[in-house]
């Protein structure tokens, strides 16, 4: 196949005939032509043809006032430059002419250009022109300059840092231009990443608060992240800049909006006295935003702000009783896409409170006979979590579970057995309500989670459910994997206990397989363990794996206030909110600003590495504790 021709007439053999052309430049009228001369030059040079023979020329040629001839001859220059120590000086004094031209454009252009020009023998220059550029009477030119010291400190950091770039750009966060304060704030935050960007004070950001107004929504967004990460000294000072900052509760723009009430969160986060106050404000404008973006039809926003709304709702709902005269707005329409619908559903069992729960509870059964099993699976858990988090409604909530069971749908009834296996670890004196729904029940579940939990409660409460050994047997015949035999031999040596007689083929059977033909080590550890103590004395085994049986679990680890939901909340409006875990679990270690790395960055690796070098006696260790404390 030919090589494609990107320009027409540009040919290896013609570089004289340029030369001419551009000798000739100055003399020619018609500015067609002159746009043809030089685009057959930059078409050559991206060919791959060596036209810096043509340099002296394309200098001369710089000095033409149309715009549009000096990008192109600035694309020459800068690309032929670095070829020797004369073109070098060439280049530079043609850059520097411009840069004090009296038309602002070709000023800007100029520095531009000349900052982006990685060669030693050009710093002095780009020096020479960022000084001036700064303090040019133009913003447009000053805006320019200031990125350019970005430019000049990936080549050259020492240059920035030793300078007075620096303070200069300190001063920059005053100017009248707007545009020129936020590229300001840009560049200081990138020069100064290794001291955790912009030294801000409680007069820079009382000033910044002042000027919002004069921003765009971009430099509004860039801004809060800015006043995000300043500590207020005292809670009169909080309150102070929080107060500066209730107008933008009202801002319609979604970024800026969610800076806003990162700011209100962080702010209050340590301050008892007013955090129940701040977060009950943000909950009208996080309703209103997501009401819009769903009117608007833009499910991409819509699911970001209500991962917002779950985050908070997650932590303070059931402490404040957020969003609960809400409840309506997370209900599912019809058009909506599932994983919407799925967050909503989420969002309504952590707003469910005595105001509300019999809507909510009435909409959520709704759910789990929805064509699409996602949904029934994420109501019944909802449902579950409402019975565990109000207590008043476990009645109510255990007849809704046991309706379920009758519907003889495979993922309804697997979701609702796990449902009902965590309420009994809160409500053990329910499980009366079950026996009857849960003795034939094995055979219609085959999720692995669901068998494990129906294991789980026949080894809890096996004297009170009939056939208990003999599903036990049923699901030792089915060849279960390691994860059911873990649950298996747990509840049969417990059954065996309470029913002796009716249990101890299988007891006998499960030792058998685990102890002569299984390759997991850990499992046949545990069997000799089981097998150890019930050889050695029964009554001691019993004390030691029955325990303190059908104890009640008062509050599951998976909704304490852990470290990793605090950090997630301290990087709101970041991806971590949309991945549910801290932004360290998905960025590499090298790609984390600074500025917000966790303090104990370097510990939390190093106990990952333990953990991962040591995770088969941890796990060992665990299991002991499990079977003696039940924990």
């Amino acid at each position: 196949m030919s090589t494609p021709q990107f320009f027409v007439n540009s040919k290896k053999g013609e570089i004289s005939e340029l030369r001419k052309l551009l000798q000739n430049f100055p003399l020619e009228k018609d500015p067609e032509q002159q746009y043809d001369t030089i685009k057959k030059v930059i078409g050559c040079m991206t060919l791959g043809i060596d036209l810096s023979s043509l340099f002296i020329d394309m200098v001369k040629i710089s000095r033409t006032p149309d715009l549009i001839i000096k990008k192109m001859v600035y694309l020459y220059l800068t690309n032929y430059s670095g070829n020797s120590q004369e073109c070098v000086i060439l280049a530079m004094n043609a850059f520097l002419t411009d840069c004090k031209d009296e038309d602002y454009k070709i000023r800007a252009l100029a520095i531009r250009t000349l900052s982006s020009i990685q060669h030693s023998g050009a710093l002095g220059y780009i020096q020479d022109a960022l000084n001036v550029g700064l303090k040019d009477k133009n913003s447009y030119v000053r805006k320019i300059a200031v990125i350019g010291c970005i430019k000049l400190f990936r080549y050259s950091p020492d240059i920035i840092k030793k300078g007075v770039y620096i303070e200069t750009l300190y001063e920059l966060l005053k100017d009248s231009d707007p545009q020129v304060v936020i590229n300001a704030i840009i560049a200081l935050n990138e020069l100064l990443e290794d001291e955790g960007g912009i030294t801000t004070t409680k007069e820079l950001i009382i000033y910044l608060v002042n000027r919002l107004k004069d921003f765009n929504d971009c430099g509004q967004a860039l801004v809060m992240e800015l006043i995000g990460r300043y500590t207020p000294k005292n809670e009169s000072e909080a309150v102070d800049i929080l107060s500066l900052l209730e107008g933008m509760l009202t801002y319609s723009n979604a970024s800026v909006l969610l800076a806003v009430i990162k700011i209100f969160l962080r702010y209050s986060k340590n301050l008892s006295t007013i955090n129940k106050q701040v977060v009950e404000r943000v909950q009208a404008p996080l309703i209103t935003l997501m009401t819009s973006a769903e009117s608007s039809e833009n499910s991409e926003l819509t699911y970001i702000v209500l991962q917002h709304i779950h985050l908070i709702a997650e932590r303070y709902g059931a402490k404040y009783n957020l969003f609960q005269g809400d409840y309506k707005h997370f209900f599912c329409k019809m058009e909506e896409r599932t994983h919407i619908k799925e967050l909503k559903i989420e969002v309504l069992g952590y707003i469910a409170s005595e105001v509300n729960i019999q809507e909510i509870l009435n909409e959520l059964n709704e759910y789990v006979i929805d064509v699409n099993s996602k949904l029934a699976k994420k109501a019944i858990n909802s449902i579950c979590y409402i019975a565990i988090q109000i207590p008043t409604m476990i009645q109510h909530t255990m007849q809704i579970l046991l309706k379920f069971f009758n519907y003889r749908i495979e993922y309804i009834s697997s979701e609702s057995i796990i449902a009902c296996s965590l309420l009994l670890r809160k409500y053990p004196e329910f499980i009366d309500n079950l026996i009857q729904e849960i003795s034939d029940l094995h055979s219609l579940i085959s999720k692995e989670e669901a068998r494990i939990a129906l294991i789980w409660i026949l080894g809890e409460y096996g004297e009170k459910i009939p056939n208990a050994p003999y599903v036990l047997e049923y699901y030792l015949i089915l060849s279960p994997n390691d994860n059911i035999y873990y649950a298996l031999l747990t509840a049969t040596v417990k059954v065996f206990f309470k029913r002796p007689k009716e249990c101890k083929d299988v007891l006998k059977k499960i030792m058998k397989t685990l102890l002569t033909n299984n390759d997991n080590c850990d499992l046949k550890a545990r069997a000799t363990m089981y097998f150890n103590l019930l050889k050695t004395d029964i009554e001691l085994a019993k004390s030691i794996i029955l325990g303190g049986e059908n104890e009640k679990v008062d509050e599951f680890w998976e909704d304490e206030d852990n470290e990793e939901k605090e950090k997630i909340e301290e990087e709101f409006n970041t991806c971590s909110v949309i991945y549910g875990k801290p932004q360290i679990k998905f960025i590499k270690q090298g790609y984390i600003r600074k500025d917000i790395q966790s303090n104990n960055l370097n510990t939390i690796i190093k106990e990952s590495k333990v953990t991962t070098e040591t995770s088969s006696i941890t796990k060992d260790l665990l299991v002991y504790i499990s079977i003696n404390y039940r924990t």
